[in-house]
C-alpha cells in the first residue's frame, strides 16, 4: 500500500449506510492503524458489489456475490474462470434453507469451499452463529454435484491434532474432500 507504483482494487459491499471505502477507512487508519488509506502511496480504487449481481474482472473471470446467513452479513462468491467454477462459502451456516438457496449457484462446482467450524456435536451449542459442520457441507456437495471440496474456517480452539483426526474421520466417508491447509493446491 505504500509503494507509489502499485494499484490496489478493493471489491466489497456497502452496508449500514457506509460505503466500502468508509468501512475500510474505519479499520485501516487511526486509531486501529497508524497510517490512513489516503496517505498510502498506491493508487487505491473501490468498487461496490451487490449480492446477486454478477460482475467481471476480465473477459474470462466472472464473480457472483451471494448473501450468507451469517449474523454479520457476509458475502459468498461463485467464481467462474474459463469455464471452471469455484464456490467460496465460508462464514455460512449450511442449514436446510441456506443449502437449498445455494445449491443452484454451486451446481457442478469444480471446487466447493465450505465452512466446517464445528463438529456436529459442537454445532448443537452454536446454532445461529453463522458457521457450519462438515456433515452439512457434505450434503451441499452431494446435492450440487461438486467435484471436489475443501473444508475450512475451523474453530479457533481446534489444534492440528484434533483437525487431523477429524479429517481422517471425514475422508473415510467422503473421498472427494480434504481440509484446507497452508500449501494446499488443486489443479482444476
Amino acid at each position: 500500500m505504500f509503494q507509489q507504483n502499485r494499484r490496489i482494487r478493493f471489491y466489497g459491499e456497502g452496508r449500514e449506510g457506509r460505503s466500502l471505502q468508509q468501512q475500510l477507512e474505519n479499520v485501516l487508519g487511526p486509531p486501529y492503524w497508524p497510517v490512513s488509506l489516503s496517505r498510502s502511496g498506491a493508487s487505491i480504487e473501490f468498487t461496490e458489489v451487490k449480492a446477486g449481481v454478477r460482475f467481471s474482472l476480465s473477459d474470462t473471470l466472472e464473480i457472483l456475490p451471494l448473501r450468507s446467513n451469517h449474523p454479520d452479513q457476509t458475502v459468498l462468491y461463485v467464481i467462474t474462470v474459463e469455464g471452471t467454477t469455484i464456490f467460496y462459502g465460508l462464514d455460512c451456516e449450511l442449514n436446510d434453507k441456506m443449502a437449498e438457496a445455494l445449491s443452484p449457484h454451486a451446481a457442478n462446482a469444480d471446487l466447493l469451499i465450505c465452512d466446517a467450524q464445528y463438529s456436529p456435536e459442537e454445532y448443537m451449542f452454536h446454532k445461529g452463529w453463522g458457521h457450519s459442520t462438515w456433515e452439512e457441507a457434505h450434503k451441499l456437495a452431494a446435492a450440487c454435484g461438486a467435484k471436489w471440496t475443501w473444508l475450512s474456517h475451523f474453530d479457533w480452539e481446534a489444534d492440528s491434532l484434533s483437525l487431523l483426526s477429524l479429517e481422517k474421520k471425514v475422508t473415510a466417508v467422503w473421498n472427494n474432500c480434504e481440509y484446507a491447509r497452508e500449501g494446499i493446491a488443486l489443479w482444476l
